[in-house]
Protein backbone atom coordinates (compact mmCIF):
# COMPACT_ATOMS: atom_id res chain seq x y z
CA UNK A 1 0.00 0.00 0.00
CA UNK A 2 0.53 3.83 -0.11
CA UNK A 3 0.19 6.37 1.84
CA UNK A 4 -0.38 9.85 -0.03
CA UNK A 5 -0.32 12.75 2.08
CA UNK A 6 -1.48 11.05 5.26
CA UNK A 7 -2.04 13.59 8.06
CA UNK A 8 -0.81 14.69 10.13
CA UNK A 9 2.26 16.13 8.42
CA UNK A 10 1.67 15.48 5.06
CA UNK A 11 3.75 12.11 5.05
CA UNK A 12 3.93 9.65 1.99
CA UNK A 13 5.14 6.87 2.25
CA UNK A 14 4.87 2.59 1.07
CA UNK A 15 3.55 -0.37 3.81
CA UNK A 16 2.37 -3.67 3.97
CA UNK A 17 -0.03 -3.76 6.58
CA UNK A 18 -1.39 -7.36 7.75
CA UNK A 19 -4.26 -7.79 10.54
CA UNK A 20 -5.63 -10.59 11.64
CA UNK A 21 -8.07 -12.37 13.80
CA UNK A 22 -10.32 -15.00 14.96
CA UNK A 23 -11.73 -16.99 18.42
CA UNK A 24 -11.01 -20.28 19.42
CA UNK A 25 -12.60 -21.50 22.75
CA UNK A 26 -11.96 -19.20 25.22
CA UNK A 27 -9.70 -17.00 23.44
CA UNK A 28 -10.69 -14.07 21.23
CA UNK A 29 -7.88 -12.58 19.44
CA UNK A 30 -7.24 -9.10 16.81
CA UNK A 31 -4.55 -7.24 15.83
CA UNK A 32 -2.42 -6.20 12.81
CA UNK A 33 1.36 -5.52 12.03
CA UNK A 34 2.47 -2.47 9.54
CA UNK A 35 5.84 -2.48 8.00
CA UNK A 36 7.23 0.69 6.80
CA UNK A 37 9.47 1.38 3.70
CA UNK A 38 9.64 -1.76 2.48
CA UNK A 39 11.49 -0.90 -0.37
CA UNK A 40 14.23 0.79 2.16
CA UNK A 41 14.05 3.78 -0.33
CA UNK A 42 16.51 6.25 1.30
CA UNK A 43 14.17 9.57 -0.25
CA UNK A 44 11.32 8.24 2.40
CA UNK A 45 9.72 9.96 4.74
CA UNK A 46 9.81 7.20 6.93
CA UNK A 47 13.54 6.37 6.12
CA UNK A 48 14.89 6.90 9.61
CA UNK A 49 11.68 6.06 11.54
CA UNK A 50 10.72 2.85 13.40
CA UNK A 51 10.10 0.03 10.28
CA UNK A 52 7.40 -1.67 12.39
CA UNK A 53 4.20 -1.07 14.37
CA UNK A 54 2.61 -4.26 16.00
CA UNK A 55 -0.88 -4.00 18.20
CA UNK A 56 -2.24 -7.27 19.55
CA UNK A 57 -5.49 -8.00 21.82
CA UNK A 58 -6.05 -11.21 23.21
CA UNK A 59 -9.57 -11.39 25.37
CA UNK A 60 -10.61 -14.46 27.17
CA UNK A 61 -13.46 -15.18 28.25
CA UNK A 62 -15.05 -15.37 31.51
CA UNK A 63 -18.26 -17.31 30.23
CA UNK A 64 -15.81 -20.03 28.63
CA UNK A 65 -13.14 -19.69 31.42
CA UNK A 66 -16.49 -20.49 34.57
CA UNK A 67 -18.54 -22.32 32.25
CA UNK A 68 -21.20 -20.29 33.41
CA UNK A 69 -23.29 -17.77 31.17
CA UNK A 70 -22.66 -14.29 32.68
CA UNK A 71 -24.69 -12.17 29.95
CA UNK A 72 -27.11 -9.93 31.47
CA UNK A 73 -29.06 -7.04 30.11
CA UNK A 74 -27.33 -5.60 27.29
CA UNK A 75 -24.34 -7.30 28.16
CA UNK A 76 -23.21 -10.41 25.89
CA UNK A 77 -20.31 -11.68 27.34
CA UNK A 78 -17.23 -10.59 29.70
CA UNK A 79 -13.77 -10.99 29.15
CA UNK A 80 -10.20 -10.51 30.94
CA UNK A 81 -8.97 -8.14 28.17
CA UNK A 82 -5.58 -7.22 27.48
CA UNK A 83 -4.11 -4.84 24.38
CA UNK A 84 -0.47 -4.83 23.58
CA UNK A 85 0.89 -1.93 21.58
CA UNK A 86 5.09 -1.92 20.51
CA UNK A 87 7.06 -0.73 17.26
CA UNK A 88 10.45 -2.15 16.31
CA UNK A 89 12.52 1.21 17.98
CA UNK A 90 14.91 1.11 21.04
CA UNK A 91 12.55 3.82 22.86
CA UNK A 92 9.22 3.82 20.98
CA UNK A 93 6.11 2.68 21.90
CA UNK A 94 5.60 -0.14 24.15
CA UNK A 95 2.55 -0.05 26.31
CA UNK A 96 0.04 -2.78 27.65
CA UNK A 97 -3.42 -2.12 28.57
CA UNK A 98 -5.14 -5.15 31.11
CA UNK A 99 -8.46 -4.99 32.73
CA UNK A 100 -12.40 -5.75 31.41
CA UNK A 101 -13.93 -5.82 28.19
CA UNK A 102 -18.00 -6.28 27.61
CA UNK A 103 -19.43 -6.97 24.24
CA UNK A 104 -22.98 -5.19 24.64
CA UNK A 105 -25.81 -4.84 22.54
CA UNK A 106 -27.11 -1.69 21.29
CA UNK A 107 -29.66 -0.70 19.19
CA UNK A 108 -28.42 0.53 15.47
CA UNK A 109 -25.12 -0.25 16.56
CA UNK A 110 -24.86 -4.09 17.17
CA UNK A 111 -22.14 -5.44 19.26
CA UNK A 112 -19.81 -2.49 20.75
CA UNK A 113 -17.25 -3.33 22.96
CA UNK A 114 -16.77 -1.37 26.00
CA UNK A 115 -13.57 -1.65 28.52
CA UNK A 116 -12.16 -1.08 31.48
CA UNK A 117 -8.01 -1.04 31.33
CA UNK A 118 -4.99 -0.11 33.32
CA UNK A 119 -2.08 1.37 31.43
CA UNK A 120 1.32 0.18 31.81
CA UNK A 121 3.65 2.40 29.94
CA UNK A 122 7.10 2.06 28.86
CA UNK A 123 7.01 4.17 26.00
CA UNK A 124 9.37 6.42 24.78
CA UNK A 125 12.49 6.13 27.09
CA UNK A 126 10.07 5.43 30.24
CA UNK A 127 11.80 2.04 31.19
CA UNK A 128 10.68 2.20 34.38
CA UNK A 129 7.15 1.65 33.39
CA UNK A 130 4.14 3.71 34.67
CA UNK A 131 1.04 1.79 35.58
CA UNK A 132 -1.85 4.38 35.50
CA UNK A 133 -5.58 4.41 36.90
CA UNK A 134 -8.20 2.91 34.81
CA UNK A 135 -9.42 4.35 31.95
CA UNK A 136 -12.43 3.56 30.60
CA UNK A 137 -12.85 3.03 25.96
CA UNK A 138 -14.65 1.89 23.00
CA UNK A 139 -13.54 -1.10 21.96
CA UNK A 140 -11.52 -2.49 19.24
CA UNK A 141 -13.16 -3.95 16.18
Amino acid sequence: MYAFDELPGESSHDYMEMEFGGRSGIVDLYGYLDIFNLGSIESSDKADSDKMFLKIAPRFSLDGITGKDLSFGGVQEVYVSTLFSLDGGEDGTNNSFFGLRADVNVPCLDKVGVNLYALYDKSFGNRDGLCNPPIFNRGEK
